[in-house]
């Protein structure tokens, strides 16, 4: 699986304070991070994939190294990806109610 590359993740956070703009959304930018923390949520999500791949494909007599894989999966779940969830709980709630009140407008 090839991996994400930082210039793709900036790209991506980009991206997406770009549409948020594009939407009328973040115009006084209280949701600078957000694309950040987006774009961090996909790049971890990749790398989970990556290591559940190769913890399948390690040998069952690699015990260390599987052990090893096991801890890096552990912290790319439960410290990397659930600070970003954390993060992004409230901005999202309010994204989405924002854009659904634009839908009441039209």
């Amino acid at each position: 699986m090839k991996s994400i590359q930082t210039e793709e993740i900036v790209k991506l956070a980009s991206n997406i304070s770009f549409k948020l703009n594009e939407l009328g959304l973040d115009a006084d930018g209280k949701y600078n991070g957000f694309g950040a923390d987006l774009a961090d949520i996909y790049e971890a999500a990749s790398r989970y994939q990556e290591l559940l791949a190769e913890w399948l494909s390690t040998p069952t007599e690699e015990k260390e190294k599987l052990a090893k894989n096991l801890v890096m999966l552990q912290i790319e779940l439960y410290q990397h990806l659930s600070w970003h969830l954390r993060e992004l709980n409230r901005p999202l709630e309010k994204l989405i109610k924002a854009l659904y009140n634009t839908l009441e407008k039209v």
